[in-house]
Protein backbone atom coordinates (compact mmCIF):
# COMPACT_ATOMS: atom_id res chain seq x y z
CA UNK A 1 0.00 0.00 0.00
CA UNK A 2 1.47 3.64 -0.85
CA UNK A 3 2.43 6.11 1.79
CA UNK A 4 2.55 9.01 0.01
CA UNK A 5 0.42 11.76 1.60
CA UNK A 6 -0.04 15.55 1.69
CA UNK A 7 0.93 15.81 5.77
CA UNK A 8 -0.41 19.38 5.96
CA UNK A 9 -3.80 18.63 4.87
CA UNK A 10 -4.08 15.08 6.78
CA UNK A 11 -3.80 17.54 10.01
CA UNK A 12 -5.82 19.91 9.03
CA UNK A 13 -8.07 17.70 8.55
CA UNK A 14 -7.55 15.42 11.61
CA UNK A 15 -7.62 18.76 13.52
CA UNK A 16 -11.32 19.71 12.42
CA UNK A 17 -12.82 15.87 12.63
CA UNK A 18 -11.60 15.45 15.96
CA UNK A 19 -12.96 18.82 17.20
CA UNK A 20 -16.15 16.95 17.94
CA UNK A 21 -15.93 14.43 21.20
CA UNK A 22 -17.49 10.82 20.95
CA UNK A 23 -16.86 9.50 24.06
CA UNK A 24 -15.33 10.64 27.66
CA UNK A 25 -11.08 10.75 28.11
CA UNK A 26 -9.39 7.28 28.30
CA UNK A 27 -9.40 5.93 31.82
CA UNK A 28 -6.52 3.59 32.57
CA UNK A 29 -7.58 -0.41 32.35
CA UNK A 30 -7.94 -2.30 35.42
CA UNK A 31 -4.74 -3.67 37.39
CA UNK A 32 -4.52 -7.35 35.86
CA UNK A 33 -6.73 -6.50 33.24
CA UNK A 34 -5.61 -7.13 29.53
CA UNK A 35 -7.23 -4.16 27.33
CA UNK A 36 -8.79 -5.58 23.49
CA UNK A 37 -6.86 -5.42 20.49
CA UNK A 38 -7.15 -1.80 18.61
CA UNK A 39 -8.43 -3.91 15.98
CA UNK A 40 -11.01 -1.89 13.24
CA UNK A 41 -14.65 -1.38 13.45
CA UNK A 42 -17.23 -1.10 11.42
CA UNK A 43 -18.68 2.02 12.55
CA UNK A 44 -17.69 5.12 14.47
CA UNK A 45 -20.18 4.08 17.67
CA UNK A 46 -18.60 0.25 17.44
CA UNK A 47 -15.03 2.27 17.12
CA UNK A 48 -15.50 4.83 19.70
CA UNK A 49 -15.28 2.72 22.96
CA UNK A 50 -13.09 0.14 21.16
CA UNK A 51 -10.47 3.11 21.11
CA UNK A 52 -11.54 4.13 24.47
CA UNK A 53 -10.71 0.25 25.91
CA UNK A 54 -7.51 -0.27 24.00
CA UNK A 55 -6.01 2.62 24.37
CA UNK A 56 -5.35 3.36 21.03
CA UNK A 57 -6.38 4.16 17.69
CA UNK A 58 -9.19 2.30 15.86
CA UNK A 59 -9.81 2.95 11.95
CA UNK A 60 -13.57 3.45 11.40
CA UNK A 61 -14.32 0.96 8.08
CA UNK A 62 -17.41 2.48 7.13
CA UNK A 63 -15.28 5.97 6.71
CA UNK A 64 -12.69 4.35 4.68
CA UNK A 65 -11.92 6.07 0.97
CA UNK A 66 -9.55 5.27 -1.78
CA UNK A 67 -7.64 8.69 -0.46
CA UNK A 68 -8.90 8.81 3.23
CA UNK A 69 -8.77 7.05 5.87
CA UNK A 70 -10.85 7.56 9.91
CA UNK A 71 -9.69 6.66 13.33
CA UNK A 72 -11.34 6.62 16.64
CA UNK A 73 -9.38 7.91 19.11
CA UNK A 74 -8.91 7.28 22.68
CA UNK A 75 -9.76 10.49 23.62
CA UNK A 76 -12.61 10.16 22.29
CA UNK A 77 -12.33 12.06 18.82
CA UNK A 78 -12.11 10.99 14.98
CA UNK A 79 -8.86 11.81 13.25
CA UNK A 80 -8.82 11.82 9.49
CA UNK A 81 -5.28 11.32 7.26
CA UNK A 82 -6.03 12.70 4.11
CA UNK A 83 -3.31 11.29 1.19
CA UNK A 84 -2.60 12.89 -2.06
CA UNK A 85 -2.48 9.93 -4.14
CA UNK A 86 -4.92 6.73 -3.85
CA UNK A 87 -3.82 4.21 -1.04
CA UNK A 88 -6.08 1.58 -2.07
CA UNK A 89 -9.02 0.20 -4.29
CA UNK A 90 -11.97 -1.34 -4.46
CA UNK A 91 -12.88 -1.79 -8.15
CA UNK A 92 -13.48 -5.79 -7.59
CA UNK A 93 -15.57 -5.13 -4.39
CA UNK A 94 -13.66 -5.11 -1.88
CA UNK A 95 -10.32 -3.25 -0.73
CA UNK A 96 -7.21 -4.47 -2.18
CA UNK A 97 -4.01 -2.58 -2.92
CA UNK A 98 -3.30 -0.99 -5.90
CA UNK A 99 -1.25 -2.24 -8.86
CA UNK A 100 -0.71 -0.59 -12.04
CA UNK A 101 0.84 -3.33 -13.77
CA UNK A 102 -0.45 -4.16 -17.18
CA UNK A 103 -2.04 -7.22 -18.30
CA UNK A 104 -3.04 -8.60 -21.54
CA UNK A 105 -7.10 -9.40 -21.72
CA UNK A 106 -9.03 -10.88 -24.43
CA UNK A 107 -11.15 -7.23 -24.23
CA UNK A 108 -7.34 -5.66 -24.69
CA UNK A 109 -4.24 -4.26 -22.38
CA UNK A 110 -6.09 -4.16 -18.99
CA UNK A 111 -4.26 -2.29 -15.51
CA UNK A 112 -4.07 -4.60 -12.90
CA UNK A 113 -5.47 -3.27 -9.81
CA UNK A 114 -6.44 0.44 -10.65
CA UNK A 115 -9.46 2.83 -8.86
CA UNK A 116 -10.77 2.88 -11.89
CA UNK A 117 -10.67 0.25 -14.46
CA UNK A 118 -8.74 1.32 -17.36
CA UNK A 119 -8.33 -0.77 -20.86
CA UNK A 120 -6.11 0.15 -23.41
CA UNK A 121 -5.89 -1.18 -27.00
CA UNK A 122 -4.61 -3.95 -28.47
CA UNK A 123 -3.76 -1.86 -31.32
CA UNK A 124 -5.40 -1.64 -34.71
CA UNK A 125 -8.55 0.28 -35.15
CA UNK A 126 -11.06 -1.56 -33.26
CA UNK A 127 -10.63 -0.39 -29.90
CA UNK A 128 -10.06 3.08 -28.92
CA UNK A 129 -6.64 4.04 -27.19
CA UNK A 130 -7.96 3.75 -24.10
CA UNK A 131 -11.22 3.53 -21.98
CA UNK A 132 -11.54 4.58 -18.52
CA UNK A 133 -14.84 3.76 -16.38
CA UNK A 134 -15.78 5.87 -13.46
CA UNK A 135 -19.09 5.32 -11.80
CA UNK A 136 -20.59 3.54 -14.37
CA UNK A 137 -19.95 6.24 -17.04
CA UNK A 138 -16.78 5.19 -19.87
CA UNK A 139 -15.00 7.47 -21.10
CA UNK A 140 -13.32 6.46 -24.15
CA UNK A 141 -9.97 8.72 -25.07
CA UNK A 142 -8.50 8.20 -29.28
CA UNK A 143 -5.52 8.91 -30.38
CA UNK A 144 -5.05 11.11 -33.69
CA UNK A 145 -2.60 8.31 -34.81
CA UNK A 146 -3.13 4.85 -36.61
CA UNK A 147 -2.15 2.33 -33.42
CA UNK A 148 0.61 -0.21 -33.95
CA UNK A 149 0.89 -3.77 -31.76
CA UNK A 150 1.65 -2.45 -28.67
CA UNK A 151 4.91 -3.61 -25.71
CA UNK A 152 4.07 -3.45 -22.28
CA UNK A 153 6.62 -2.82 -20.02
CA UNK A 154 5.38 -2.78 -16.72
CA UNK A 155 2.54 0.16 -16.08
CA UNK A 156 3.72 1.47 -19.74
CA UNK A 157 2.75 0.43 -22.98
CA UNK A 158 4.93 1.67 -25.91
CA UNK A 159 2.59 1.64 -29.41
CA UNK A 160 5.89 1.61 -31.77
CA UNK A 161 6.63 3.18 -35.12
CA UNK A 162 2.78 5.02 -35.20
CA UNK A 163 4.50 7.25 -37.70
CA UNK A 164 7.83 7.09 -39.03
CA UNK A 165 10.68 7.61 -36.08
CA UNK A 166 7.65 8.47 -33.82
CA UNK A 167 6.86 5.95 -30.62
CA UNK A 168 3.42 6.56 -28.82
CA UNK A 169 3.91 6.13 -25.22
CA UNK A 170 0.99 5.85 -22.42
CA UNK A 171 2.13 5.53 -18.84
CA UNK A 172 -0.45 4.30 -16.11
CA UNK A 173 -0.54 6.64 -12.59
CA UNK A 174 1.31 4.80 -10.15
CA UNK A 175 -2.26 4.95 -7.53
CA UNK A 176 -4.60 3.71 -10.66
CA UNK A 177 -6.42 6.92 -11.07
CA UNK A 178 -5.59 7.90 -14.75
CA UNK A 179 -2.87 7.79 -17.21
CA UNK A 180 -0.57 10.06 -19.61
CA UNK A 181 0.46 10.16 -22.98
CA UNK A 182 3.29 11.60 -24.97
CA UNK A 183 4.86 10.77 -28.53
CA UNK A 184 8.67 10.20 -28.48
CA UNK A 185 10.28 11.31 -31.47
CA UNK A 186 13.29 9.29 -32.90
CA UNK A 187 15.40 11.76 -34.47
CA UNK A 188 14.70 15.34 -35.71
CA UNK A 189 13.46 14.12 -39.80
CA UNK A 190 11.08 12.12 -38.18
CA UNK A 191 9.65 15.23 -36.61
CA UNK A 192 9.71 16.88 -39.87
CA UNK A 193 6.83 14.64 -41.64
CA UNK A 194 4.20 16.08 -42.64
CA UNK A 195 2.34 13.62 -40.56
CA UNK A 196 4.45 14.29 -37.28
CA UNK A 197 3.35 18.23 -38.00
CA UNK A 198 0.15 17.35 -37.96
CA UNK A 199 0.13 14.81 -34.70
CA UNK A 200 1.72 18.15 -32.84
CA UNK A 201 5.24 16.86 -32.89
CA UNK A 202 8.63 19.43 -33.04
CA UNK A 203 12.05 18.44 -32.84
CA UNK A 204 13.87 17.82 -29.74
CA UNK A 205 10.38 17.21 -27.89
CA UNK A 206 8.52 14.96 -26.03
CA UNK A 207 4.85 16.09 -27.21
CA UNK A 208 1.36 14.96 -26.24
CA UNK A 209 -0.65 13.67 -29.64
CA UNK A 210 -3.98 16.09 -30.34
CA UNK A 211 -7.02 14.71 -29.86
CA UNK A 212 -9.06 13.89 -32.98
CA UNK A 213 -12.01 16.01 -33.95
CA UNK A 214 -14.77 15.11 -32.06
CA UNK A 215 -12.42 13.17 -29.46
CA UNK A 216 -11.33 13.19 -26.44
CA UNK A 217 -8.64 12.73 -24.44
CA UNK A 218 -6.84 12.66 -21.04
CA UNK A 219 -4.16 14.92 -20.86
CA UNK A 220 -1.86 13.59 -17.22
CA UNK A 221 -5.76 14.02 -15.70
CA UNK A 222 -7.04 11.54 -12.57
CA UNK A 223 -10.62 10.87 -12.31
CA UNK A 224 -11.57 11.80 -8.87
CA UNK A 225 -15.13 12.40 -7.31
Amino acid sequence: MRTASRSVSAVMCGAFVGAALLAAPVAAAPDGEERPECTPAATVAEAAPLAEACGGEVEVLDQRTEWNSVYATPRGTLRTEANILAQRTRVSGTWEDIDPTLVATPDGVAVSSPVYKMVFSRGGSEQPLASITKDGHTLAVHAPVALTEPAIQGSRIIYPHVLDGVDLIVQVHEDGTGFSQALRVVDAAAAASPEARRAGVRAGHHRRPRAGRGRRRVRGSRLRG
